[in-house]
């Protein structure tokens, strides 16, 4: 468990995340943008048993000083050769892109740093939710959210962006699902987190939760305000054209705030109504066999509200975030809210399962239809055949 107190202007530590590597908890904490008083504070840290905070991967990158510092960090992942990729969301008033930093993890050395998209008034107010790498087709996917308000109505964005990596002068791609004209896509609106416990800010639901299969062939989503899970080719996602029809959807009986795969084609994600980690073992890209009721299901009453998992030498580590009322000072406008912020890290084992970006390794057999087929016209050969041996073995001895 980890503490940290903040007032209320900068509650954007909820956003936060904490994920584990061989043993070492690194933390990103999303700066509240326009607020001076928080400009020094590090929004990148390594953690230690004695709940030391480090910068990492040093001072300097740490301090707002250019758009070649991290601005904001929203989310970060491991890669499979010890290096990390870190995700900043960049700053529209310093004309800072959307960034994506690759850091040896041995030496906090950096390998890369890749301009995902340039900031403007266009897109000010998108937020940035997570990312995967799909090192087999040398992309990145992220998910992003938008609240747009056009002459009193408001238009609610959910969709993805791509850009392939080792190209920096490509384009990125967005993919808006609002214009799939379909709402169940982006939330379904009998759901409110405003009144949700331990939380003391309004969870923004118009958010989506991504996972990558291990051969990366398919990206899930998952609306934070719906039971749905859904997937699509990546294909069609860097093409930059998608339809209803390309879209496959199953029905997973919980909301989820935090989704990851395994490389034995493991699906893992948080429920947050009921508190309980779900695992679908061996799922299907097309989700055509996906079943809610063959879940393997492991709880503990003590999470609250989980932002992020991370998969380290066979556990699955679950980040899980509450916040309580400290004390108030100031009076009138001057008055300041401060909350004591609980990040607390649960584990369960997994056996030998790694990330997915390690790509798939055994159990590389998927049950499908086209499989229970050819096993079942298999064994009517064999019994065919074994009928004509019993025949032949009657006929000789006679």
């Amino acid at each position: 468990s980890f503490n940290f107190t903040y007032d209320v202007n900068t509650t954007k530590i909820l956003l936060g995340k904490m994920k584990v590597h061989n043993g070492i908890i690194f933390c990103n904490l999303p700066r509240v943008k326009n607020n001076k008083t928080e400009e020094k504070e590090p929004t990148f840290l390594q953690l230690n048993e004695k709940e030391e905070k480090i910068k990492w991967p040093n001072e300097a990158m740490n301090n707002i000083s250019g758009c070649s510092h991290f601005l904001s960090v929203v989310d970060f992942d491991f890669g499979d050769e010890n290096n990390i990729y870190i995700l900043d969301e960049g700053d529209v008033g310093l004309k800072c892109p959307i960034k994506l930093y690759e850091y040896n993890i041995t030496n906090n050395e950096q390998l890369q740093s890749i301009t995902i998209l340039e900031r403007n008034s266009s897109n000010q107010n998108i937020s940035l939710n997570n990312f995967v790498i799909d090192t087999i087709n040398d992309y990145i996917y992220i998910s992003y959210y938008n609240n747009i308000s056009n002459n009193g109505s408001i238009k609610r964005e959910l969709g993805f962006i791509s850009k392939k990596l080792k190209d920096n002068d490509s384009l990125a791609s967005i993919i808006d699902l609002y214009d799939l004209n379909d709402i169940k896509y982006l939330y379904d609106a009998k759901y409110s987190f405003r009144k949700s416990k331990n939380i003391v800010v309004e969870i923004n639901k118009l958010k989506a939760n991504i996972a990558l299969s291990c051969d990366g062939k398919y990206l899930f989503f998952s609306p934070l305000a719906s039971r749905m899970i859904f997937s699509i080719l990546t294909e069609d996602i860097r093409k930059g054209n998608i339809t209803k029809n390309m879209i496959n959807e199953a029905y997973k009986h919980d909301l989820a705030s935090a989704m990851i795969t395994g490389n034995l084609r493991s699906l893992y994600f948080v429920g947050v109504e009921n508190k309980k980690l779900y695992t679908e073992g061996q799922i299907d890209n097309d989700l055509s066999i996906f079943d809610y009721k063959g879940f393997d299901v492991r709880e503990d009453k003590s999470m609250n509200w989980v932002t992020a998992m991370s998969i380290d030498n066979g556990y699955l580590y679950i980040n899980s975030i509450k916040s309580v009322k400290n004390q108030t000072t100031g009076k009138g406008r001057l008055k300041t809210t401060i909350y004591r912020v609980f990040i607390d890290i649960f584990n369960t084992t997994i056996k030998n399962e790694k990330s997915y970006i390690y790509k798939c390794s055994g159990l590389e057999f998927v049950w499908s239809l086209n499989a229970y087929i050819i096993w079942l016209l298999c064994v009517i050969i064999l019994f065919i055949i074994s009928i004509f041996v019993h025949y032949g073995n009657q006929q000789d001895k006679e």
